[in-house]
């Protein structure tokens, strides 16, 4: 009888492994595209937002040293005149 197999060439099982990881990986791409999109929008998100509330903290600051330095003015200048 004829036996078939002995003329054809086979595929190395290592080549199917790698396909079948290659279209697994291709499944997820989609997926893991739309998460590094999210990561990276929110760390923009967030950095915005802590360097406006950086600006902002610092001008509060800045408006709370110029009222302490006027009031410290202020004490100094009544103790020059004796007023202490």
């Amino acid at each position: 009888m004829f036996n078939f197999s002995q003329g054809q060439k086979t595929n190395p099982p290592w080549l199917y492994a790698w396909l079948w990881g290659y279209d697994r990986w291709l499944q997820g791409w989609p997926h893991a595209t739309l998460v590094l999109c999210w990561l990276v929008a929110g760390f923009f998100l967030c950095s915005t937002l802590a360097n406006r509330y950086h600006h902002w903290e610092q001008a509060q600051v800045k408006e709370m040293a110029a009222s302490i330095a006027g009031e410290k003015m202020g004490n100094h200048t009544h103790r020059n005149c004796g007023i202490w």
